[in-house]
C-alpha cells in the first residue's frame, strides 16, 4: 500500500496497479468465448489481460528494492529488519487472502469444502501454486495462485537484494541475463503443453520479480528516482509524454505479438520488457500521463487495486450464477462496478484496519515504512 504523501513518483505508479487489475478482470470473462459474436474480440484481446499479474510482479520486485534498500541493507539497517520485513509482507497479503477463502467457501458450500480439505491447508499456507494441479491450485479463490507467488519472491527477497545491488552490474546482468536466456530457449523449442510450468511455477515466475528489482537497481544508479516529480518545461513535458504513450504502446505491440508466439513464451517472457519500460517511464513522473494517474482518485483505485483482484473472479461468479438474465453486457459492467464498491468496502473497512492493526505490533518509527511499501 502507498499512501498519499508517498513520493511523487511511487503516486504515479500506484494508479497502473488498477488498470493491471482490470485487465485480469477481462481476462476471467469466460462466458464471452462461448459467444460466436464475442469469442474474438476475448480470444485475441481480452484473455491477453492475464499478463497483468506480470506486471504485478515487475512492480512489486521494483517497489520493494526501493522501499527497502536501506531499511535491509542500510548503515542503519535495525537488528530486527528482516523480521519487520517478513511481518509487514504478511500484513500486506495475507488478511484479504484469508478473507476471500471465507466468501469463497460461503459460495461452494459446506460439502464442499470439508471435502477439500488439502486443498483449503495449501491455500492457507499459501503452498497452493505449488501443487501441479489446477483443481487443486484453483480451489477456492482461483486468482490466489499468484499470492502463493508473492510469498515465494517475499521470501526470498533479502537474499536477491544484495545480489542486484552489488558493486559489479555486470555480474548481476548476467546472474539474471542467462536464466532469462535459458527459459527463453526452452519456452520456443518445449512442447506448448508445459502451461503450468512456464504460467504457473512460482520460480520460473521469479524472473519477472527479480526484473523489477533490476530495474530499480538501473534507475536508481542512474539518479532517475532522487527527490519528487520534476516542474518541467512545456517541451519538456511533451516529450516524457511522448515516451510514457510510447511504453504503452509497446504494451499493445507484446499483445499483438502474443497471437504469434508459443503459448509458453507468451505466459513468461514476452511482456516483460513492454511492463518494464512503462514502470521506469512513468516512475520517472514528468509526462501528462504520469501526472493524470497521480490524481487522487486514480490514487484510489490503485490502492484498491488488491482487494479488486481478489475479489474480481468471485464477483464474476455471482453474477453469471444468479444474474444471467442481465444478459454479457449487464454482467461486465455490473460486475466491474460491484467489484469497485466490494473492494472500496473491504480496504476501507477490513484491509487497512487489520494491516495497521498487524503493523502495530512493529515499533513507532517503523510502521509508516512498513505501510508505504
Amino acid at each position: 500500500m502507498l499512501k498519499p504523501s508517498s513520493p511523487a513518483k511511487l503516486r504515479s505508479l500506484n494508479a497502473l496497479r488498477f488498470l493491471a487489475a482490470a485487465a485480469v478482470f477481462g481476462a476471467h470473462l469466460f462466458f464471452l468465448a462461448g459467444n460466436p459474436s464475442t469469442q474474438p474480440l476475448y480470444t485475441l484481446f481480452l484473455v491477453k489481460g492475464a499478463s497483468g499479474v506480470t506486471f504485478f510482479f515487475i512492480l512489486s520486485g521494483f517497489i520493494l528494492a526501493y522501499g527497502y534498500r536501506d531499511r535491509l541493507l542500510g548503515a542503519r539497517r535495525a537488528d530486527d529488519a528482516l523480521g519487520r520485513f517478513y511481518l509487514a509482507r504478511f500484513a500486506r497479503i495475507y488478511p484479504v487472502h484469508l478473507l476471500t477463502i471465507g466468501c469463497a467457501a460461503l459460495l461452494s458450500g459446506l460439502t464442499v469444502c470439508l471435502s477439500r480439505g488439502p486443498e483449503l491447508l495449501a491455500n492457507l499456507l499459501l503452498l497452493h501454486a505449488w501443487v501441479p494441479s489446477l483443481p487443486f491450485m484453483g480451489a477456492f479463490n482461483q486468482v490466489s495462485w499468484s499470492l502463493s507467488h508473492e510469498a515465494f519472491f517475499y521470501l526470498l527477497f533479502p537474499v536477491l537484494l544484495p545480489f542486484i545491488l552489488m558493486k559489479r552490474l555486470t555480474l548481476v546482468l548476467a546472474g539474471v541475463g542467462l536464466p532469462a536466456l535459458g527459459l527463453l530457449a526452452i519456452a520456443v523449442f518445449a512442447p506448448s503443453d508445459y502451461h503450468y510450468f512456464f504460467h504457473l511455477f512460482p520460480p520460473v515466475r521469479l524472473i519477472e520479480f527479480v526484473s523489477g528489482m533490476l530495474l530499480f537497481r538501473l534507475l536508481h544508479d542512474h539518479g532517475l528516482l532522487e527527490g519528487g516529480a520534476s516542474s518541467t518545461a512545456n517541451a519538456q513535458t511533451a516529450r516524457f509524454t511522448l515516451l510514457e504513450v510510447g511504453a504503452v504502446a509497446l504494451v499493445g505491440t507484446s499483445v499483438a505479438l502474443s497471437n504469434y508466439v508459443t503459448t509458453n513464451l507468451a505466459a513468461s517472457l514476452l511482456y516483460i520488457p513492454a511492463f518494464s519500460a512503462v514502470i521506469a517511464v512513468f516512475a520517472l513522473a514528468r509526462g501528462k500521463l504520469s501526472a493524470w494517474l497521480a490524481h487522487p482518485f486514480a490514487f484510489h483505485l490503485g490502492e484498491i487495486s488488491y482487494s479488486f483482484y481478489m475479489f474480481h473472479l468471485l464477483v464474476l461468479i455471482v453474477m453469471v450464477r444468479h444474474f444471467s438474465a442481465v444478459g454479457p453486457i449487464g454482467i461486465i459492467v455490473g460486475g466491474f462496478m460491484a467489484t469497485l464498491v466490494v473492494s472500496h468496502l473491504c480496504y476501507t473497512f477490513f484491509e487497512v484496519p487489520l494491516r495497521n492493526r498487524i503493523n502495530n505490533w512493529l515499533p513507532v518509527r517503523y510502521r509508516d515504512q512498513a505501510q508505504a511499501a
